[in-house]
């Protein structure tokens, strides 16, 4: 979900993320990245955006994923790829991009990146303890590079948005529930926001992190991490939720918590349950604040996000049990 309050459907809007499936394409975009790529074969990914918005693989000499995006964003890109290469260097597995943005049309560019078979994280507790510490060393790179811009904070940002959530307890009774209980204790959610306030990915889950045989191969789309700045714990949160808990049995899920941790360096009994679920509900509710802005209740893509989210939010109570079962402090 976009840190802006425009919705931006994920290429992977499943919590257990299958890799897209490509079909063949001709016509304008097909024959612009044959002639710019020397591509031989042009194939287009079925997702949910309008063409020629989207995601293609190219087959030529070299393999390539494009991804064609609105050319208004080409200062964000431009922002967000400095960053990327600035992890690079610091030695975190990233895709960087390759060259400059292709022009595709008028409106549309395209951003070249090498190809990486998708594989997503299994529930297994060795690759759980692989994306944790891919995550912690993206979090010690990211803590030692300044921001290009003055950033928000997420609090701020978080914040305003859940604010418009206040009202809708006849529409999405949890929602209004939820928002109104994190809205009475907001000072307190703030401190959390803010600790140790620096840039984080901010959208560390499993449709961002490919893997392969020797672990965690690409963190992919820091879209988010250019936005605003806040706690390492909102990642940890986020990345407990997505990575350990949502699908997976109770002692599996504790598990997987207790390796992805370990793989972090944080032991269970440094971290509060009663914290991370106040945050995780919190970005729940900023995400399905923007959905609540932008409602299209009868597109199946923005109801399968609703939906996700819903079930998301009114599953961390159970969660945070576990995650004390599991050894965090309540």
């Amino acid at each position: 979900m976009t840190s802006t309050m425009a919705v931006d459907l994920p290429a992977h809007p499943a919590l257990r993320p299958l890799p897209l499936h490509y079909e063949p394409i001709s016509g304008e975009v097909a024959d612009t990245l044959r002639r710019d790529l020397g591509a031989r074969a042009v194939d287009r990914a079925r997702t949910a955006h309008a063409a020629p918005y989207g995601y293609y693989r190219v087959t030529g000499e070299q393999a390539l994923f494009v991804k064609v995006s609105p050319r208004e964003r080409l200062s964000h890109v431009q922002a967000v790829q400095a960053l990327v290469t600035q992890l690079q260097g610091a030695g975190c597995p990233v895709q960087p991009m390759l060259g400059a943005p292709l022009h595709i049309t008028e409106d549309a560019m395209g951003l070249i990146y090498p190809y990486i078979p998708e594989r997503f994280a299994q529930d297994s507790t060795s690759e759980a303890g692989q994306v944790g510490a891919a995550l912690r060393g993206i979090h010690e790179a990211l803590s030692s590079i300044a921001p290009s811009v003055a950033p928000a904070k997420i609090s701020e940002q978080w914040h305003a948005v859940i604010l418009r959530l206040r009202n809708c307890a006849s529409q999405d009774p949890l929602v209004g529930e939820k928002a109104a209980d994190i809205l009475s204790r907001w000072e307190a959610v703030v401190d959390m926001l803010d600790q140790g306030s620096q840039l984080i990915h901010n959208d560390y889950h499993r449709g961002n992190v490919l893997m392969g045989p020797e672990g965690v191969v690409a963190v992919l789309d820091f879209d988010d991490a250019i936005a605003a700045t806040g706690s390492p714990l909102i990642d940890l949160a986020i990345g407990l939720e997505r990575f350990c808990l949502a699908g997976a049995a109770p002692a599996l899920g504790a598990r997987l918590s207790a390796a992805f941790l370990g793989g972090y360096g944080r032991g269970l009994a440094d971290l509060s349950a009663g914290e991370l679920e106040c945050i995780a509900t919190a970005r729940l509710l900023f995400s399905l604040g923007i959905l609540h802005a932008n409602p299209r209740w009868d597109d199946p893509g923005w109801q399968a996000e609703h939906e996700k989210f819903i079930g998301l939010l009114a599953n961390w109570q159970m969660w945070q049990q576990m995650l004390v079962e599991a050894g965090l402090r309540p």
